[in-house]
């Protein structure tokens, strides 16, 4: 029996060295991988107010720097990027559970075709396969996301996606017939409706006279209750609709960047298109056009009745430096305009709490500092006394596209 005993006793001593040397190697693995960034993952750190800022527009630099930016708004510090697939992304979007999504549309080496879905804490929630370059607007309504796809052919096409399980519900196809081409420019929906906008070719027949050797624009209205399309209005000469904003009620505002191309030609020859279009989808018909000069190109509302207008050219054959703000009061048509920096050449604003923020950079022809001190995010008073120059608040190389929730506005 004490022999008995005694190997038991050993055993047990045994036992707890071993124990002992477990729990000193798995506290010194603890201590090391501490020491590396963490022993065990804490939960993410979310933005009291996100803001999502999103770089790699440049198809031509081939979007090396692909990637979305979490952004504090209070603090005006980047929580963490979250990595893209080299990509241009032009329109993020918020959905209302407050998820970030951003259509990959490729670059110069291949098509995109892909959907990813970001959580504020910068997770990646799901990947979904749309349409080819799905760059032309994701919008939210009736717990549905509207993704439009300009697709191979300039086609179009609207894939409809339940926001509760991802799954696609419907591929609505936007022909372009009768015209050689339609392509996808912006969207944007209200409490019922999608309005989507593209510019097309000149009609059949009509290519190289005269007003037909414009841009001419057209757009389609789909109802979004029942998810089909509902009527297809075309603009005519001098539309290229760059950014739309609904209106409080059934209306939106189209902001057309080649009105002036209008007035260089035919400003003699009758009332042409506005600057700003008032759209009535409901009728198919423009209801109003405001002249505010310059080159509209995007466009939010500042506070209730004021649409804030960035002006800059968008286009591969015209160019000027010239940048301006507009405040439009859209009841009486009575406009009030700012200066902004010459050459500040932004791609995308959003407006929060009366201000403006801005992505986009200060081209190196049009600045004395390196392209990696202008790129950013930008921040400007609409009610500074022009020239206006904005502020940098935020580094971000390639910045070019900005999102922020509904909510946070």
């Amino acid at each position: 029996m004490p022999a008995r005993r005694l190997i038991d006793f050993k055993s047990a001593v045994r036992s707890i060295t071993e124990g002992h040397r477990l729990i000193a190697l798995l506290l010194l693995t603890c201590v090391i991988v501490a020491a590396a960034g963490g022993c065990c993952p804490q939960p993410l750190r979310q933005a009291e107010r996100p803001i999502f800022v999103v770089s790699g527009e440049n198809v031509f630099e081939r979007s090396s720097r692909s990637a979305v930016h979490i952004v504090d708004l209070s603090s005006l510090k980047t929580i963490r990027p979250v990595k893209l697939p080299r990509s241009w992304v032009r329109s993020p979007a918020v959905d209302p559970m407050g998820r970030l999504w951003v259509g990959l549309s490729g670059d110069q080496d291949r098509a995109g075709k892909e959907v990813w879905i970001i959580d504020p804490s910068g997770g990646v929630r799901d990947k979904i396969e749309v349409g080819e370059a799905p760059e032309a607007g994701i919008s939210f309504n009736g717990g549905r996301a509207y993704v439009c796809c300009r697709c191979t052919g300039f086609s179009g096409q609207v894939w409809v996606i339940d926001l509760e399980s991802l799954k696609v519900k419907k591929v609505l196809d936007l022909d372009a017939a009768p015209y050689e081409y339609s392509f996808l420019t912006t969207s944007a929906v209200g409490e019922r409706f999608l309005v989507v906008a593209a510019n097309h070719s000149p009609p059949p027949g009509k290519e190289g006279e005269g007003a037909f050797d414009l841009p001419y624009g057209e757009v389609f209205v789909i109802d979004c209750r029942s998810d089909e399309i509902v009527s297809r209005v075309d603009l005519g000469p001098g539309v290229a609709v760059w950014d739309i904003v609904p209106d409080e009620g059934d209306g939106f505002y189209l902001i057309n960047n080649a009105a002036f191309q209008w007035k260089m030609g035919l400003g003699d020859q009758g009332e042409g298109p506005g600057d700003i279009i008032l759209f009535d989808p409901v009728k198919g018909v423009v209801k109003r056009n405001y002249d505010v000069g310059g080159f509209p190109f995007k466009a939010e509302f500042l506070r209730q009745g004021v649409l804030l207008i960035y002006c800059r050219i968008w286009s591969s054959k015209y160019v000027d430096h010239r940048r301006a703000l507009v405040e439009l009061e859209v009841f009486s048509g009575r406009y009030r305009r700012t200066d902004l920096t010459a050459g500040f050449c932004a791609t995308d604003m959003v407006t929060v709490d009366g201000k403006a923020y801005f992505v986009g950079s200060v081209p190196e022809g049009n600045s004395i500092l390196p392209k990696e001190h202008v790129d950013g995010l930008y921040i400007v008073d609409p009610g500074e006394v022009g020239p206006i120059v904005p502020v940098r608040v935020l580094a971000i190389r390639d910045a070019s596209a900005i999102a922020v929730g509904q909510g946070k506005r």
